[in-house]
């Protein structure tokens, strides 16, 4: 039978009509779930550059990219539940940023996880090597442990001769005591 004599005998607008809409329109696009996962806050800019870098490849929020963030607020003991609300979101990967990775590794051996902004991913124990990170975890790392020293270096160069120098830090953040390149009070 052909279209005419289909839509003739009354049988194709009855079909027509039992079709649901959205199958007659364009095929859907598939929606990309980002799940973000900071140890700091909202503010973070580093956040913003990210959509901004996505919408440049053509990744819009709403149309065809979905982002559910989440914030610990610069508290260390949220981001285990906060992990686990992202996987429970069903987001495809997880941008980790910051001491958020253990929380994110901890919480998924399955949901890719990027990190976004780290230490030294392989003394910190996230990954065993960075030419192949094992499991799920990929990224980058800005190696501040390497850099730590030299920092510390260049700035007593600059100061008068035996400056007392003070360092502030997160005792409970991973990453302190490879960056201080001391365990405990030094």
């Amino acid at each position: 039978m052909n279209r005419r004599s289909l839509l003739r005998t009354g049988t194709g607008l009855t079909l027509m009509m039992a079709v649901p809409s959205v199958l007659l329109a364009q095929p859907l696009r598939r929606i990309a779930r980002v799940g973000i996962l900071n140890y700091a806050g909202a503010q973070d800019t580093r956040v913003s550059e990210f959509r901004d870098g996505l919408r440049a490849l053509g990744y819009v929020e709403g149309q065809n990219l979905a982002i559910t963030y989440r914030w610990a607020d610069g508290r260390l003991d949220r981001l285990p539940e906060l992990a686990g609300e992202l996987i429970a979101a069903n987001v495809d990967v997880i941008i980790a940023i910051g001491p958020a990775v253990w929380a994110a590794k901890r919480a998924t051996t399955t949901v890719p996880i990027v990190i976004a902004f780290s230490g030294d991913p392989v003394g910190n124990g996230v990954v065993s090597n960075l030419a192949r990170p094992d499991g799920n975890v990929t990224g980058f790392s800005y190696m501040s442990t390497d850099l730590a020293a030299k920092r510390l270096q260049l700035l007593t160069q600059m100061l008068p001769p035996h400056p007392r120098i003070g360092i502030l830090y997160n005792p409970d953040e991973p990453a302190t005591e490879l960056e201080r390149g001391c365990p405990g009070p030094c």
